[in-house]
């Protein structure tokens, strides 16, 4: 076997149901966007990689195969792992202490990179300030956006400054 794929967070993708291609064979269907996966070389080492799959059919139409195409993203995911580290100090390393409140946060985002956002300030006399945004989509737009979010944040929000006249 020369490649084997594996997810983000290093599970095995090569199985009955969760192989892309298998899954393109069955459903008789491509894929609609690359799939972005790490590939594990003959060598033992790791690629990412952007997986295109389509069934393979037969003068009468019958799924008989697959065509897989690889595509290597090791700069974009570079990229990407950049971009993910610089969002990642963006969200509040550490809740905000507050009399009467006790806050916390879990941030798990679809892919590397993605247009959820949080952020929380303390106001004083036991209040916080928490503001939660989702950006349509994911990806490195979606990202931005949060980044220009926070910046617009810090820019427009004082301790007195209600949601409306934020937003």
């Amino acid at each position: 076997q020369v490649l084997n794929h594996v997810d983000k967070d290093g599970n095995r993708l090569c199985s009955t149901t969760l192989c892309p291609l298998h899954r393109a064979m069955v459903t008789g269907r491509e894929s609609a966007t690359p799939i972005l996966a790490r590939a594990r070389k003959a060598d033992e080492s790791r690629v990412t990689v952007s997986i295109s799959v389509a069934p393979l059919r037969d003068a009468a139409g019958n799924v008989v195969g697959g065509i897989e195409t690889f595509r290597d993203e090791t700069a974009q995911a570079r990229d990407l792992e950049f971009a993910r580290s610089v969002q990642q100090h963006l969200l509040p390393q550490a809740m905000p202490r507050e009399e009467g409140v006790r806050l916390e946060a879990r941030y798990y985002p679809r892919d590397l990179v993605g247009g959820d956002f949080y952020d929380v300030r303390p106001l004083g006399r036991g209040r916080c300030g928490i503001l939660v945004a989702d950006v349509r989509g994911h990806g490195v737009s979606a990202a931005l956006y949060t980044m220009w979010l926070k910046s617009l944040e810090e820019n427009l929000a004082g301790p007195e400054t209600s949601p409306e006249a934020f937003m």
